[in-house]
């Protein structure tokens, strides 16, 4: 029995302390033991449906402490959002004990993301004396699989697809030690009773290796291509030094130009290869691990062919003990590019890598731990002052975000490009992870599955379903055969609302959403909008001149059509006598027959794009004639700049001129005279550094003059910077700073991507804005 501190039973209380967040698979009962042991409280905790529920027994002041110490304390990957506490009757109990986890009831826990592997795992593993020594499955309660691995709810290892593998008799008395770090680590393992790696060859034929690590950093080291399987799914890995790897690899994967992520041993490693501001250099470092776009270092140690015409690279730490197995003392880095074909979400199970990926790889290390959902590495990029997402998976899902306002349940379909799904319970938005494009059936296919597994984790039961409004969208015709009632969002609309999201706010706002294309209202193509947003309902204040698609998708891939387009709309029959190297790339024939398109007004599509005015700067410059990935035109131009700038950004650069009139009550940014001056720059030499900051400044100058508008219009000192275009590293900084100048609060993505990656949150939201109405 346990004493009250004057000695006086008749002082006991005891409560019931239910606990909510992320509570699970974070070392937090241990945890609770051990701080109830040392306040001398009897009692019980146990994980169920909807967090960790605690029954504790002491005097008053001592169950107090315990609570402020609970959240004071609590494990580093611990996030508690709330504690509900209940008095009970004191039962003079002796101990406190971990009890069997309860099953039943409503689910309300929230489930921790996949964790780097921890230092006091790594030690281990590269210990000679230790028995997981070299082991890649290595890891404890503070690191390891989490959403990768977990099938449902408590999680528990029956309930992960570590199912399969029984402890031996060393793991299992570490699950059942309290004192143990790997107390009721549910992925724990070891060589004897855990999962194993092996080698074959792109057929699929098993390689005998006494150790399939060792052989494969051989054959990585003989330029050999090769598919990891990981934590969330597969890699392409090749030496970055190794120019015929990597021109085999873009052959085999037709990849001629996208740039490979590269995976560097240390942060120090990193430093060699870019430059890393402080923010940037912490979420390496975190246990997140992403991969951080950061600008080049000019004698990084590594091919032109990884990163072709652009200014940064992608660079990740090791994030589990296979990977750092691979690199120690081995390689200062490899490439660690998305194992998958183009725009599909990365290939996680063995049978179907084997079909995939045969033809792009040499061998396939691989492993049998099960993965129970795809989840790629997430992407952010180094802003100097902060850094943006840019695909948000590994690290972050599950992680939900909390809304401003508590929608129904409902289930968010997202975007056709960069797709993901958001579902809602109560203020709780859970995004997915990146899936890809909607245009294919491996995207499809982990679109209905991650769907069913984010539903079944948290027990949400969606009554409503929010889509855009583009009628011909895949996501748009499945929204029509859920059964559900339906709200359609307009796409920058959503762009807007997602930031908002983000920040937890729902007041009204000024929106600028720069990117590719989306359908507008009106029924023709946005994608340069400037919008006053007011929860549900929004004004189209400002857009930029229309640009012509000849050709209609055509010319979103050949960005010199949209350079003709543009150069025919402001020089009309003059355009032979444009001086620029594009007419002397560009077939003449193939030339004539998109003006013949523009004269006849045939499969022409207008569009006011921002992605498509950077398409035809990039072309008139002669930078990049074809996207052969999305957005490649805008990097290179924006590459451009970068290295004529490094890092500052003067105090008053390089501007071409612009225009902006009235168009009925919508202000609209004409860059004709850009263009002419842009023109006369590529004819007289200027360098394509300045030509590319006489550009984007002009950008930056026009969506001020365009806010400034729209303040005078609608009173609202609060700006919202959303879309593609704004993972460009000038626009984001350079607006922000322009905006922030004239007064404005700016607000801009850090953990929802700009981009497409993010509409599902917007959608979200609108509908807990209509819920209200």
């Amino acid at each position: 029995m346990v004493a009250s501190e004057d000695g006086g039973v008749p002082w006991m209380r005891r409560e019931k302390i239910a606990v909510f967040g992320v509570v699970q698979g974070v070392g937090f009962r241990p945890f609770v033991v051990r701080l109830a042991r040392s306040l001398r409280l009897a009692g019980s905790v146990k994980n169920v449906p909807g967090g960790v529920e605690i029954e504790a027994e002491g005097s008053q002041s001592r169950l107090n402490d315990f609570i402020k110490r609970l959240t004071e304390e609590a494990p580093p990957l611990a996030h508690i959002t709330h504690i509900k506490r209940i008095p009970l009757t004191p039962r003079n109990q002796k101990e406190f004990i971990v009890k069997p986890s309860t099953r039943r009831g409503r689910k309300r826990v929230l489930l921790p993301p996949d964790v780097a592997t921890c230092d006091a795992c790594l030690q281990e593993v590269f210990d000679p004396e230790d028995r997981r020594y070299l082991y890649p499955f290595t890891n404890c309660t503070n690191c390891g699989p989490r959403y990768t691995i977990v099938l449902d709810l408590p999680y528990d290892r029956d309930r992960t697809t570590m199912r399969e593998f029984a402890m031996c008799e060393e793991c299992r008395r570490e699950y059942g030690d309290i004192a143990d770090r790997r107390y009721h680590a549910q992925p724990n393992a070891c060589p004897v009773c855990g999962p194993h790696v092996w080698l074959c060859d792109s057929r699929g034929r098993r390689i005998p290796a006494k150790d399939p690590i060792k052989s494969a950093v051989k054959m990585l080291k003989d330029g050999k291509i090769l598919a990891i399987k990981g934590l969330g799914g597969f890699h392409i890995a090749c030496d970055p030094r190794n120019e015929k790897a990597l021109r085999r690899l873009r052959e085999r994967k037709k990849r001629p130009a996208k740039p490979f992520a590269l995976m560097v041993a240390s942060a120090e490693t990193a430093r060699r290869f870019v430059h890393l501001s402080p923010a940037a250099e912490e979420l390496l470092r975190s246990w997140r691990a992403p991969i951080v776009l950061a600008p080049k270092n000019e004698d990084a140690p590594v091919s032109q062919l990884v990163a072709p015409n652009l200014s940064d690279l992608g660079v990740m730490l090791p994030y589990t003990p296979l990977h750092h197995i691979l690199l120690h003392t081995n390689f200062e880095a490899l490439v660690m590019t998305s194992g998958n074909r183009a725009e599909e979400p990365t290939v996680h199970e063995n049978d179907v890598a084997l079909d995939d990926l045969s033809d792009f790889v040499d061998a396939f290390l691989l492993h049998n731990r099960p993965i129970s959902v795809q989840n790629d590495d997430s992407v952010v990029r180094d802003m100097f002052e902060d850094c943006v997402m840019v695909r948000r998976a590994r690290g972050w899902v599950p992680e939900p975000v909390e809304l401003p306002l508590a929608p129904s349940s409902l289930v968010a379909l997202g975007a056709e490009k960069k797709n993901t799904i958001c579902l809602t319970r109560l203020k709780d938005a859970f995004i997915s992870q990146h899936l890809g494009d909607m245009h294919n059936l491996r995207t499809y296919q982990a679109f209905e599955a991650t769907l069913e597994h984010i539903r079944r984790l948290f027990q949400i039961k969606p009554t409503l379903v929010v889509h855009d409004m583009h009628p011909d969208y895949f996501t748009t015709k499945h929204a029509a055969r859920l059964g559900l009632r339906r709200l359609a969002v307009q796409h920058h609309h959503a762009h807007i609302l997602s930031c908002l999201a983000e920040h937890g706010l729902k007041e009204p706002a000024i929106g600028v959403a720069y990117d590719g294309v989306g359908y507008g209202a009106d029924g023709t193509v946005w994608g340069a909008e400037v919008l006053f947003v007011d929860g549900v309902r929004y004004r189209r204040i400002g857009t930029w001149r229309q640009i012509a698609l000849a050709g209609g998708e055509a010319a979103i891939r050949k960005t010199w059509r949209i350079a003709v387009a543009v150069l025919y709309d402001i020089f009309g029959g003059r355009v032979h006598d444009v001086d620029i190297p594009l007419f002397g790339v560009v077939k003449a024939a193939d030339v004539e027959a998109v003006l013949s398109m523009l004269k006849a007004q045939v499969a022409v599509v207008s569009a006011t794009s921002m992605g498509r005015w950077f398409d035809a700067a990039s072309a008139i410059c002669g930078l990049c004639f074809t996207n052969t990935y999305e957005g490649q035109a805008p990097a290179e131009l924006e590459a451009a700049l970068w290295k004529l700038l490094k890092r500052d950004i003067p105090k008053n650069p390089y501007r071409y001129p612009y225009s902006v009139r009235m168009e009925g009550e919508r202000f609209v940014v004409d860059p004709s005279d850009a263009v002419v001056a842009l023109v006369g720059d590529v004819a007289s030499g200027r360098e394509y550094g300045e030509i590319a900051l006489g550009w984007h400044e002009m950008v930056a100058a026009a969506t001020v003059d365009l806010v400034r508008a729209a303040s005078q219009r609608f009173p609202t000192k609060t700006v919202v910077l959303s879309g593609g275009s704004f993972q460009n590293r000038f626009l984001h900084l350079r607006i922000r700073q322009l905006l922030q100048q004239n007064g404005f609060r700016v607000l801009t993505h850090t953990n929802v991507p700009p981009n497409d990656g993010g509409i599902s949150l917007g959608q979200a939201l609108f509908a807990a804005f209509a819920s209200r109405r």
